[in-house]
């Protein structure tokens, strides 16, 4: 009888806990020029206690190919921390991302970078670095996860293993 009743609540458990609280934004099709630097701030939508995951995946291309070598990106994260001082991640050096000079697409990530806790705001960072008069389009998304600590997926199925367990022990 009491395996009737523990098994569905397990699974009721299972089903409803979710294991990360995904906020992506999306960067529409923006363009940058050599020294010039882009920013995004972002709210934390989620206070759950656990860490944040930041990265950046998308994609971009020369716009004014033929250049003479490859234009670089960079890429960089900060935050604020719980005494509200921003903190640039990485640290000592940002992404950089070489966009070949012939204009061709190609696929930049920038992460993943995992912070200890979700805290009130996040950032990425933008700035083309090289070489002079480059103008590079870029677009993306910008994802930063909240990951729950104990994830409940995690906890659900620790528990579910102690159920078994104790069970097994009482028909055995």
């Amino acid at each position: 009888m009491m395996r009737l009743f523990c098994l569905p609540f397990v699974l009721l458990l299972l089903l409803n806990s979710s294991s990360a609280i995904a906020e992506q934004e999306l960067i529409g099709t923006t363009q940058i020029v050599t020294g010039q630097m882009l920013d995004a701030h972002y709210p934390n939508l989620v206070f759950d206690p656990g860490r944040k995951v930041l990265s950046f995946t998308g994609e971009a291309r020369v716009v004014n190919a033929p250049l003479t070598q490859a234009a670089i990106l960079g890429i960089h994260f900060d935050y604020l921390d719980q005494n509200g001082i921003e903190q640039i991640v990485p640290l000592p050096n940002f992404y950089q991302e070489a966009i070949p000079a012939d204009g061709t697409l190609v696929t930049i990530n920038a992460g993943p970078v995992i912070l200890p806790y979700c805290p009130d705001l996040v950032s990425i960072h933008f700035e083309l670095i090289q070489p002079e008069d480059a103008i590079v389009e870029f677009q993306g998304i910008f994802d930063h996860t909240c990951i729950p600590i104990p994830e409940p997926t995690t906890l659900s199925l620790a528990l579910l293993g102690g159920i078994v367990a104790v069970r097994r022990r009482r028909v055995g």
